[in-house]
Formats: structure tokens, C-alpha cells, sequence
């Protein structure tokens, strides 16, 4: 390969510029490059280099994506510079290092990169680390924050107290971001609070990952809580390339201290003077100072061609030279050459920018079939895997809302009939008749007594002759017993005493005028039917809304079927019953509840009953999963879980795309077809109009990897 001194020889020359320095932020799937200088004492970052892919374990898949990234932070330069460095200092993850050494297996990572590259490493920050200082220098020393970087298979985790920087952990990545980060939080074994600050340092789709973790419920009821935090967090991104930035602010500092800066000495994490490549020593910076390289010195291996310039060789090689049968003047054959090369350019930038290769990996999916039993309780907050008990929750919400109908209840209304009746005691001793005395009039009807009446006893006229009977007579008001017209009776009609019995029968009623004022009509009225009708439909309502927010309040959960219960209600109508009135409305609140338990509960114990299941390469997570659960036993509280799961082949796309990308097509299925597990494999290039060049797009994000089921 070129070294990276000949990459900076370029033919235009400016004045002299302050010495360049190289920086490498490598993580276990990507890499990324910067170039620097000092400026008033300080580091600066001249251009960043673009992002590149790596498998994570090939040193020669990470000299070629450091290459790249290094290229593009050339051509990134504002300004032309004669300078040539080859001086780098080095972000690694955490788990790279092992006290202030790198471990062994990534040691001899490095030296194949700095052999190849001709680098001369001076020395190695931890990206988190050198990241947690960047955060306390611009923010102040008791900066609190949680570091999230996002890769393709996993996530990397740091805690940042205080200003000081705890750690990190690297979580495998999920389907379910929020519960990695929220497992990575976890190792920490951290019994405070938590920050509650997120920062996404880098990685793809930041904006999806933000909402994923803003929608989380990270706030839970207490006897829920594995993590603390006071309240919900902010989701923030972090500046583009700010681990470059970071890695150069610890690095510089540290490279000023031994040249003399007038900085104060702080711990910012970098590391110089380590053995990073075998037999070579890091070199003091006091003794780093540009230097041409000797006449004539030609490094032995040589840099192969940017992926650019072996687009161009690979596109001109399947290009058959045309034979022109006709002449052009002279000026004609400058502008056809000068138009075909323009076309030729438009053409290969449209492929570099544009072409995209859809590469699907045809598979044998295995199938998982499993029964499992395990029981619920509300005793414990936290799995027994052992005995396969799982914590059980209940949730309650409380609902609200009102619901109007028409009335269906009927009701007769009007006014009594009203009379005077003459009251004759045919006895010989005075009755009185008290207030509330009942009478029976034609077809049943009954009439009450407005008040007391007193009747005097029977006298006998002697002047007569001969002598005649003269009964004693009582003139009383009364009302009819029920509303209605046919209590208008018409005079001297058939009246009599209800207890017409005894001395009784020798009383009699008359009207001597008709009775008036009986009406009726028939009304709407609210009856208790109808009050009952409308609870019961708002009660359902309720029931539904309450079901559903439920379902809200537990998305990631499991609720278990038929465990809605009303827990209390209370109800308010506008009309009481009897009431006129054509409609009635209802208010009401219910608080409902439901029992459930936590999905991930239920994983770990399918993980641990299926690990066994699952053949030698394929993949841990299932790609396809039907779980059928079933109350086995209510007062038990057991269920069984019917599972039905299918995995594919752990096949890492990225890598894939990594090794296909701008491979002629005869390669890039000699590959293919080395890959393990797999039946097969379809190519499909897009835009159309490029399908008949046989080369595969050279950016790895333009190579997309499906795997599908056979």
C-alpha cells in the first residue's frame, strides 16, 4: 500500500504549515480517521474522514477501511499541505484495553495496521473515557450523562458521574433498543440515580433510536423499578464526529505536555509510550519534527488503487474500443473527446452515487416447536428462573364519560275529579264520618273525603201525621281517588260507603251535582328501566376505552385474558325516576384493572428451555415467533406457553457487505457460495440501466443484504 506520507505529496505547494497528525477512533465494527495540527497550543481537527465497516476480528478488513477513511480525510483538506504524517494516536473501545496496555489479540490488530499504513502510533486514548473528558470540559467538572454508541450488532454504554467516568459496557443489540440500553445500565450495579440525560454519540437512524428511548417508560411504580431514575430523561444527539474531536482534546493535551505548553496536568485517559507495535517504541513528542524521507527510499509494500480509481480501471476495461469510420476536423475531435470524457464522468459518478445491489441469501429457516409450563404470582418482584415463577403485576386506570338516550318509560298524568256528596244517617244516634273516608261510586270508582263530617241522628216529625222519619243530613267535599275523566260523574249516581256493614247500611251517599275537573294524559317519564339500560351501555363503553388504555399503559407486557375487572364506580343521572323528561343522561367513572406480567420475564425462561434446541450456527433470537398462552390451572395460578419459533442462520450482513462490495460479479458469487448455511443466493442491481455492468456498488451501504426463507 502507499504509504500515508506519499498520500499528502501534492503538486500544488503552499507555504509552510504547522506539523499534521493522523487520529484513528476504531470500535468493533466501525473506524473512522481525522487529520490535526496544533494551533495556539491547542489540538484542532483539520477534516474528518468518512465512516467505514469492519468485521470486528480481520486486521486486513481494518487496514482497508482504515485506508479509506484516511483517503477521504485527505480529500477533505481545505488546503494543500507538503507535510507528510505519519504520526497517529489511537480512540479504542474499552474493551480493547487492559490497564494501561492493549490486550494481546488486539495488539497484534494494531501492529498489522500501523506495518501496513507506516504509521507511528503515540499512544491510545478509550474513546468513552477521552468522550466523558470532552463533556466535562465543555460543560464544567459535575457533568452527568449517559454515552450511547449504536453499532450494528451491539451497543456500547457509559456512565459519566460527576465528571467521572464509571464505564462501559457493550450490550448486544436487540429489536428493542430502549431494553439494551436499560441492560447495559444494569451491569453497572449503580444504586443511585441516575442521570437523567441520554446523549447518542453516533451510529445509524439516530432519529428512530431517539424515539425509542423518549417513548420508553423509563419512570416506573416502585415495586417495578431495576433502574433509578428521578424522572424521565432527555434523549439528545451528540455533535457529528465527536469522538474524533474527542480522542484529539485528550490526545493533544497530553502530546502539549511534553513539548512544554503551559497547560495544567489533568488525567484525561492517554496513554504514550506503550509498545503498540512489536518492536517499535513510541517516540517522545519532543522528538517528532517533520522530516522528507531519505533520496530514493521506496516503501516495499505498495498502496493499492483508491476503490475510485479501480472503478474507473474495472469500467474502461469493459468498455471495447469503437472504431470511428469517419473523420472530425481537428477542433470537431478535441470537443467529441472532451463531450465523451464528460459523459464517461457522469456516467461513473451516476453508478458510485446511485447503484445499489440487492443481495437476498436464500435459507433453510429450522423450526422450534416447545411446550413449556411456568405459574404466576404476586409475591415476588423479580423471576425464578429455577422454579419457573414469574412476577405478577396488576395495573388500574380510572375513566370517565357521559352517554345520553331517549326515554322509554310511559306515565299517566292529570288532574283528580272534585264533588260534594250529602251524607243521610237513617240511625238513631249521630256518626261522624273522619277526613280520608272512602266512597264507592259506578264501576268501582272511589272517592275520599276532603274532611270530618258530622251526621246528626234520625228525628221523627210528630206534627205530622201521620208522624214521618226525617233522616240527619251531612254535606261533605270530596276528591276522586285517581286521576281521569271518567271520575266526572253526573249527579244523583249510585254512591255508597266502603264499609257498608252493620249500622252502616243505614247510611246513604247522594250527589245532588255533577262531578268535574277528572282529567288525564299519558307522558314520557324516566323509569328504572331506563336508568338501568343506560348504565349498562356506558359501563361497556368505559370498559372498552379502559382496555384500551390498559393495553397502552403495558405494550411490552403480556395482560392476561379475562383479568379486566371494575374496581369501582359512580354514577350521576340529570332525571330521577318518574321524572317527565323525552331524554336521560348519565355521568359516570369507573376504575378498571388488569393482571399481567413482563415479556422479558417470559424470554428468559424460553431461552433457557429452547438454547438446547437451536443447531450449531444459526442465530440465537428467532425470527419468527407464535406463542399460544393458556390457563392450565386457576387456582394454581399456572399457564402453558405453546411455542412456535423459526431461526435462520447467524450471518452478519455488514461483514457480508463488506466483503462484496465492489467485486466483479463472478467473485462476488464465489464468495456467496462460500457462505455457510445457506441454499442460495439472488443479485439484483438497480437502477436497471447498470445491470449489465457485472461490478457491485463499492460503498458498503449501497450493498444491502436480505436473508429469506427458501
Amino acid at each position: 500500500m502507499l504509504p500515508i506520507s506519499r498520500i499528502f505529496d501534492k503538486t500544488s505547494r503552499q507555504q509552510e504549515d504547522s506539523e499534521l497528525y493522523l487520529v484513528l477512533s476504531i470500535s468493533g465494527g466501525k473506524v473512522k480517521s481525522g487529520i490535526w495540527t496544533f494551533e495556539q497550543g491547542k489540538g484542532r481537527v483539520l477534516s474528518f474522514g468518512s465512516t467505514e465497516q469492519w468485521g470486528g476480528d480481520s486486521p486486513e478488513e481494518l487496514v482497508v477501511a482504515s485506508d479509506t477513511s484516511i483517503a477521504s480525510a485527505v480529500a477533505n483538506l481545505s488546503t494543500v499541505s507538503n507535510r507528510q504524517p505519519n504520526k497517529v494516536i489511537l480512540g479504542l473501545p474499552e474493551s480493547w484495553v487492559e490497564g494501561n496496555s492493549v490486550k494481546a489479540a488486539q495488539t497484534k490488530i494494531l501492529q498489522t495496521i500501523c506495518r501496513k499504513l507506516l504509521l507511528k502510533p503515540q499512544g491510545f486514548v478509550v474513546t468513552p473515557e477521552a468522550i466523558s473528558h470532552f463533556f466535562k470540559n465543555k460543560e464544567g467538572d459535575l457533568v452527568s450523562v449517559i454515552l450511547v454508541s449504536l453499532e450494528e450488532t451491539q451497543i456500547s454504554v457509559s456512565l459519566v458521574i460527576q465528571g467521572k467516568f464509571k464505564g462501559s459496557q457493550i450490550v448486544g443489540r436487540s429489536n428493542n433498543l430502549a431494553l439494551d440500553l436499560e441492560e447495559g445500565l444494569l451491569r453497572f450495579n449503580y444504586q443511585d440515580t441516575l442521570p437523567p440525560r441520554i446523549v447518542i454519540v453516533d451510529g445509524e437512524n439516530q432519529q428512530e433510536a431517539r424515539q425509542t428511548l423518549v417513548a420508553y417508560p423509563w419512570v416506573s411504580p416502585e415495586k417495578e423499578k431495576r433502574i433509578s431514575f428521578l424522572q424521565l430523561p432527555t434523549v439528545d444527539f451528540a455533535l457529528p464526529n465527536l469522538e474524533i474531536e474527542a480522542v484529539v482534546l485528550a490526545g493533544s493535551r497530553d502530546i502539549v505536555s511534553e513539548v512544554d505548553f503551559s497547560l495544567p496536568e489533568e488525567d484525561f485517559g492517554f496513554v504514550k509510550g506503550k509498545d503498540i507495535v512489536e518492536g517499535q517504541e513510541l517516540v517522545p513528542v519532543r522528538e517528532i519534527s517533520p522530516s522528507p524521507p531519505a533520496s530514493g527510499e521506496t516503501p516495499v509494500i505498495k498502496r493499492g488503487p483508491s476503490p475510485f480509481v479501480g472503478f474507473f480501471k474495472k469500467l474502461i476495461g469493459l468498455v471495447k474500443p469503437i472504431r470511428l469510420r469517419f473523420n472530425f476536423p481537428k477542433k470537431g475531435i478535441v470537443f467529441f473527446g472532451l463531450g465523451l470524457g464528460i459523459v464517461f464522468l457522469l456516467l461513473a459518478f451516476s453508478y458510485l452515487k446511485l447503484v445499489k445491489a440487492q443481495v437476498s441469501l436464500l435459507v433453510q429457516p429450522v423450526s422450534v416447536e416447545k411446550e413449556m409450563e411456568f405459574t404466576l404470582s404476586d409475591k415476588i418482584s423479580q423471576p425464578d428462573v429455577e422454579k419457573k415463577i414469574l412476577p405478577m403485576f396488576e395495573m388500574a386506570t380510572e375513566v370517565s364519560g357521559n352517554k345520553s338516550d331517549g326515554v322509554k318509560g310511559r306515565k299517566t298524568v292529570g288532574e283528580k275529579a272534585t264533588g260534594e256528596v250529602v251524607v243521610y244517617n237513617g240511625t238513631d244516634i249521630k256518626k261522624t264520618f273522619l277526613k280520608g273516608t272512602g266512597i264507592k261510586g259506578p264501576d268501582g270508582l272511589r272517592f275520599i273525603f276532603n274532611e270530618t263530617v258530622a251526621v246528626p241522628a234520625r228525628t221523627t216529625d210528630i206534627s205530622s201525621s201521620p208522624p214521618v222519619d226525617k233522616w240527619g243530613e251531612g254535606k261533605v267535599a270530596v276528591t276522586a281517588g285517581e286521576i281521569g275523566t271518567q271520575y266526572n260523574i253526573s249527579a244523583n249516581s249510585n254512591l255508597s260507603l266502603e264499609s257498608n256493614t252493620g249500622t252502616v247500611s243505614a247510611v246513604i251517599v247522594r250527589n245532588s251535582s255533577d262531578f268535574s275537573g277528572g282529567t288525564s294524559r299519558e307522558i314520557s317519564a324516566v323509569s328504572k328501566e331506563d336508568q338501568g339500560n343506560l348504565q349498562k351501555a356506558l359501563l361497556e363503553e368505559l370498559q372498552t376505552q379502559a382496555e384500551q388504555d390498559l393495553k397502552t399503559k403495558v405494550s411490552d407486557d403480556i395482560i392476561l385474558e379475562g383479568s379486566l375487572a371494575l374496581k369501582n364506580k359512580t354514577d350521576r343521572f340529570d332525571r330521577e325516576i318518574g321524572d317527565e323528561a323525552d331524554q336521560l343522561t348519565l355521568e359516570e367513572n369507573a376504575v378498571f384493572s388488569v393482571s399481567y406480567f413482563k415479556e422479558e420475564s417470559l424470554l428468559v425462561l424460553i431461552r433457557q428451555e429452547t438454547a438446547s434446541l437451536i443447531p450449531e450456527g444459526y442465530g440465537s433470537n428467532p425470527v419468527k415467533e407464535d406463542k399460544k398462552i393458556n390457563l392450565r390451572n386457576k387456582e394454581k395460578n399456572t399457564y402453558t406457553v405453546l411455542l412456535s419459533q423459526q431461526y435462520y442462520p447467524e450471518i452478519s450482513q455488514t461483514e457480508t457487505a463488506s466483503l462484496l462490495k465492489g467485486k466483479l460479479l463472478p467473485r462476488a458469487k464465489k464468495i456467496l457460495g462460500e457462505i455457510k448455511n445457506i441454499s442460495g443466493y439472488e443479485i439484483q442491481i438497480t437502477p436497471k440501466i447498470f445491470s449489465f455492468l457485472p461490478i457491485l456498488p463499492f460503498e458498503v451501504k449501497n450493498v444491502i443484504i436480505t436473508v429469506k426463507a427458501i
